[in-house]
């Protein structure tokens, strides 16, 4: 091993010897590199190789290299670029190449020598160095890709692209990833060639029938793309494609006549026409130029919705309604005076009616009516329909939260309200029902105060813990704040015996006690207790705290620490006892993040 490290040593004599003589490092640096470059290389030739040894050796010598380069420019000294630059570059890249060989599965390894050579201008390589990359990562798309793309865009090889691409597309055929990238790669080469005539002041192109000018190789791979994936959104996601090139309003026609052509019964088809319309004017032909802007809007507005009637005709589905209602929407907000927003609105509120009656209108453009109905002061008409979703929809808790605080905003009467309530929490499962018990909490608060506690008897007595338990913690809170600590503590007395129990109810409690000006140890202890008896074995933190108030509390007894930690140990399970003792020892060395001190 020592002969082997000897040898590539005396190797890179010469370089340091450049180095000291040109003035780059001094000979105690030049020291330096040597015994950093030894121990290296015994890393390197001992028997267990490491991905991290070649690793480190290689980011040691890179940030050499830039180092040289940082006080040749200081120095403005250029000399012996070759002996001592170009020899630690090539040295990285046998390092790079010799951990290539032995960790070939590791994708980073390769793109990071790949990234050297392109810093290095290597641009000779790096075709080589993809190509043999692809040889053992063949399965591997984005490579295939990031390959094509240098081919294309740095090596200026559209050629090499192309091969590539139709390699990689032969190997993962149904990668639609490939094909659209397969796709714009052809666009941009033709744009590059219509750039290039443009620059060489060539203007008429009208007699130019080449087939990559005119961009048929990119509607040939559309075609073959299609045929092989045969799904509407895949060729659809062709037509974005489109829109990054100013050329292309031909392939964007062809892509919708081909999904008519074969997918005349998806609702997207018709959703894209119309979009198309309202998006690029150019593409409607029954427009008036001459027209105002206004008009020739509202002129296009009919025209996509003609389509998406025509579409009904053709799909009478939910999702047609859907998406016909959603533009109607997206128009509406873009309504620029209140005669165009009335008629929008009379509109949208004509369609709701249609797709209602015929049953295919979806739970939240249900919604969307009553909010809109709402907003533009039909309050009784959205009250109605408001009723009407959850009555259909009568296990959706969002469906009943929309309902009953619309109902509350417009200051219905207190019986209606409380009569929404219970119908909800009896049709909506216990499991979804909390934010409705919420709710009906707040309202009550402030509407009905003395029916409050009722309502929190109620919730506790629940037989489902996703409801009884937040309704616990709520409880506290709510007596502590009207009635006083007192009765929180009489409150807590009873609800302890009550189970399930929940961490959280104990923590609310101790946080409620904690509130107070001077909160009493005793207590203190006594939530503790409590908690630790049903939390004992799985809650570090909680064990932690009881520490904590010891240490911390005016009247706490730091004697008990220990009692308490021994307990701990004795009750956790052992994994959290290992991590007790740990936070323990952070806390008695001082190490514990600041906690609000208790008052005397």
């Amino acid at each position: 091993m020592a002969e082997f490290v000897q040898r590539h040593v005396e190797r890179i004599i010469p370089e340091l010897e450049q180095m000291e003589r040109i003035g780059l490092f001094t000979r105690g640096e030049i020291k330096k590199i040597i015994r950093k470059r030894r121990a290296m290389e015994y890393r390197l030739q001992s028997r267990l190789k490491t991905k991290e040894n070649y690793l480190k050796y290689i980011q040691y010598e890179i940030k050499l290299l830039s180092l040289i380069r940082k006080r040749r420019e200081k120095m403005n000294c250029f000399y012996k670029k070759k002996e001592i630059d170009n020899a630690i570059a090539v040295r990285i890249t046998k390092l790079f190449k010799a951990a290539i060989y032995r960790f070939q599965s590791d994708v980073k390894l390769w793109l990071s020598h790949i990234e050297f050579c392109k810093r290095m201008k290597w641009n000779f390589s790096i075709s080589g160095m993809f190509s043999r990359m692809l040889q053992v990562h063949n399965k591997n798309p984005a490579i295939w890709l990031s390959a094509a793309k240098w081919e294309l865009e740095e090596n200026n090889a559209p050629e090499n692209a192309r091969s590539l691409l139709q390699r990689a597309i032969r190997f993962h055929p149904d990668v639609q990833l490939l094909w659209q990238e397969y796709y714009r790669m052809e666009l941009m080469y033709t744009d590059q060639i219509r750039k290039r005539r443009e620059i060489l002041g060539v203007k008429d192109t009208s007699d130019v029938k080449d087939a990559v000018f005119q961009g048929k190789i990119a509607m040939v791979v559309f075609n073959q793309a299609t045929e092989t994936i045969p799904d509407v959104e895949f060729a659809l996601s062709f037509l974005p494609i489109c829109c990054e090139f100013d050329f292309t309003e031909e392939h964007e026609n062809q892509i919708i006549n081909h999904v008519q052509s074969r997918h005349v019964d998806k609702e997207i088809v018709w959703h894209v026409m119309a979009k198309r319309i309202l998006e690029k004017k150019k593409v409607s032909s029954h427009v008036d130029e001459s027209l105002p802007k206004h008009k020739a809007a509202k002129q296009l507005e009919t025209e996509a919705f003609s389509i998406y009637e025509k579409g009904l005709q053709n799909i009478h589905t939910k999702k047609m309604w859907s998406l016909y209602l959603q533009t109607a929407l997206e128009r509406l907000q873009k309504s620029k005076s209140e005669k165009s927003l009335k008629k929008k609105i009379g509109k949208i509120f004509e369609l709701m009616k249609r797709a209602s009656e015929e049953d295919l209108l979806a739970q939240d453009l249900y919604l969307e009516w009553a909010r809109l109905l709402n907003t533009f002061d039909k309050v009784e008409e959205a009250k109605e329909l408001s009723i009407r979703v959850a009555q259909k929809w009568s296990t959706n808790t969002d469906v009943w939260l929309f309902c009953i605080q619309l109902h509350v905003q417009s200051k219905t009467v207190k019986e209606t309200v409380s009569t929404l309530f219970n119908d909800a929490i009896k049709k909506v499962p216990d499991k979804d029902a909390l934010p409705i018990w919420k709710l009906g909490v707040e309202w009550t608060t402030v509407a009905c105060p003395e029916k409050l506690k009722d309502l929190l008897e109620n919730g506790i007595g629940v037989n489902c813990p996703v409801i009884s338990l937040p309704m616990k913690e709520l409880y506290l809170e709510i007596v502590s704040l009207k009635d006083g600590i007192a009765s929180a503590r009489c409150l807590y007395g009873r609800l302890k015996n009550i189970r399930p129990l929940s961490l959280g109810f104990f923590r609310k409690m101790i946080s409620i006690e904690n509130a107070q000006l001077k909160p009493p140890i005793k207590h203190l202890r006594t939530y503790f207790e409590d908690a630790l008896l049903d939390f004992g074995e799985i809650d570090v933190d909680l064990w932690i705290d009881y520490i904590r108030l010891e240490l911390s509390h005016a009247k706490g007894k730091p004697e008990n620490c220990g009692k308490i930690y021994w307990r701990a140990v004795k009750k956790l399970t052992p994994e959290k006892a290992d991590d007790f003792v740990n936070q323990f020892t952070m806390l008695q060395t001082g190490h514990d993040i600041s906690q609000p001190e208790y008052a005397d």
